[in-house]
């Protein structure tokens, strides 16, 4: 005997027609909508992720020019208690004489832990006393090095 699945009769003539059965609905998404969903945040990364790094490149750089901003008054501030005569370039340093008349002395935007240096590397500044080489000490050439050691700020 053939079990018979349907339960409603389809036709008029008596004879048997069966509906489709219906699926059971789920709740949720499907595998293909999430796919598409991780796919478009990760497009939106890789368009966002590029823009953010060279704003943060662009902040460090910011942060190298207002440190040698402030050294470079503190050259000024000493030059104006010496007789108009710059510092050595050994007094220019967060532990000698400039270090005084720097209120807060600034620090490698890329290393928070150290003060900028005399080295003329990234995140650090190059100070040069007599600067146009007629000997004396009469003007001074201090420079500021940001991302990939690249000069971001030169001050008279």
């Amino acid at each position: 005997m053939t079990e018979v699945m349907c339960q409603v009769p389809m036709s008029r003539n008596g004879g048997w027609r069966c509906r489709p059965r219906r699926r059971r609905v789920f709740p949720g998404f499907s595998i293909l909508e999430v796919l598409v969903v991780v796919v478009i945040i990760g497009i939106l990364a890789g368009v966002a992720m590029p823009m953010y790094l060279h704003q943060r490149d662009r902040a460090k750089d910011a942060a190298v020019k207002e440190g040698v901003h402030a050294i470079r008054l503190g050259v000024q501030s000493w030059a104006v208690e010496h007789e108009d005569s710059y510092p050595p370039i050994a007094e220019v340093a967060h532990d000698r004489a400039i270090g005084h008349y720097v209120h807060r002395w600034p620090t490698d935007p890329w290393d928070d832990a150290v003060p900028m240096r005399n080295l003329g590397t990234r995140g650090n500044y190059d100070y040069v006393v007599d600067a146009n080489g007629d000997g004396v000490d009469d003007d001074f050439n201090l420079r500021g090095f940001g991302t990939g050691g690249a000069l971001v700020i030169v001050t008279p």
